[in-house]
């Protein structure tokens, strides 16, 4: 074998298995972190070696990654550890020579000892692998809702030409964002404070399956991130917190995109998830986002379909399906569809 593989060491890896893995992203993905790439992956992998990040090289160089990324998972009214692989690359002059597998195995492996499951949103080239040859089933479908906030502009890109001015404008009318409705107060916010745990306290019952939004994790996961989210909290008018919402805005080519990263209320609260819904949207729009886009598990009776009629009531439309997988260490855990809550927070990437 002209290639080998070990676990991640931060002082070596870190600079070539970021700019490695920049390919993997979209078009937006090396824009979005104006210029803190390393910085990121230091957040996301850490200071030190890692046994849960594999990579492959060979007498050139990196050649594979694969990395796990633990969660914490409130399931059944406890909570247990969980891993989401990600970060799965391989180099164009070593594709199909078991690169993939061996690393995937080994970081299966490497974090078997903690992980009551792992869960993975594969490419169409991984997915094979991950079925055949790691062990992983289907777990959920995930699929994307996207909001035109510019149709005009929308159109135009794929039409190759603009519009007409005055449909221009009455097409834009018809997807214009509504003003606040007063029923809460919807701020920005820069820390996640203790509330944010009252808050949790507060609404993970509501969920059977749910990645663990404590203060803790979503300071970790926003406000240590360099990444440039946007922060939003929704209060009533006695100042108690009734949920929070997280927005990204990219640059992908000369087009803006906005995405609504995260929404966390009480599951059946339409009253705060439309306030931090039209929040983001005019967030988005008022830095030039031309669509808003997220994702919500698709079941029939999901936990999220308070969430989705709010989101449908505010102009999001379904667009693409993908699978998400997984490799349950036991039984117990909950495989059907409608028990999970996944957002694009959940997720690897964004």
């Amino acid at each position: 074998m002209s290639w080998q593989t070990r676990a991640y060491r931060a002082a070596e890896d870190l600079g070539p298995v970021a700019e490695f893995l920049v390919p993997l992203g979209d078009a937006s993905f090396r824009s979005r972190l104006h210029g803190r790439l390393h910085a990121y992956y230091r957040w996301k992998y850490g200071d030190g070696d890692s046994e849960r990040v594999r990579v492959a090289v060979d007498a050139e160089g990196l050649v594979g990654v694969v990395a796990m990324l633990p969660r914490r998972v409130r399931v059944g009214g406890g909570t247990v550890t969980a891993f989401e692989m990600g970060d799965i690359s391989t180099g164009a002059r070593r594709r199909r020579q078991g690169v993939f597998s061996r690393l995937g195995r080994e970081a299966c492996d490497a974090s078997a000892a903690t992980a009551a499951f792992t869960y993975v949103k594969p490419n169409e080239e991984s997915t094979p692998v991950l079925r055949r040859h790691l062990g992983f089933t289907r777990l959920v479908d995930v699929q994307t809702l996207g909001r035109p906030l510019r149709l005009s502009r929308i159109l135009a890109h794929r039409l190759g030409r603009p519009l007409p001015r005055p449909l221009g404008r009455a097409v834009d009318r018809l997807f214009a964002v509504r003003g606040p409705d007063g029923a809460l107060a919807v701020t920005h916010e820069r820390a996640f404070g203790e509330e944010f745990d009252g808050l949790w306290d507060a609404v993970a019952g509501d969920y059977p399956a749910i990645v663990v939004r404590d203060r803790a994790y979503l300071t970790w996961r926003y406000t240590d991130n360099p990444t440039p989210y946007v922060i939003l909290a929704a209060r009533d008018a006695d100042g108690a917190l009734r949920g929070y919402a997280v927005t990204l805005v990219v640059q992908w080519g000369a087009r803006r995109i906005g995405y609504l990263v995260d929404l966390l209320t009480r599951a059946r609260d339409r009253v705060a998830q439309r306030a931090l819904v039209l929040g983001a949207l005019r967030d988005c729009s008022d830095v030039g986002a031309l669509a808003v886009h997220t994702w919500l598990v698709r079941a029939r009776g999901s936990v999220q379909a308070p969430l989705r009629a709010t989101l449908r009531g505010l102009g999001f439309f379904p667009r693409g399906v993908s699978h998400v997988l997984w490799r349950p260490a036991g039984a117990g855990l909950p495989a059907n569809a409608r028990d999970w809550y996944l957002t694009m927070a959940d997720f690897d990437g964004i």
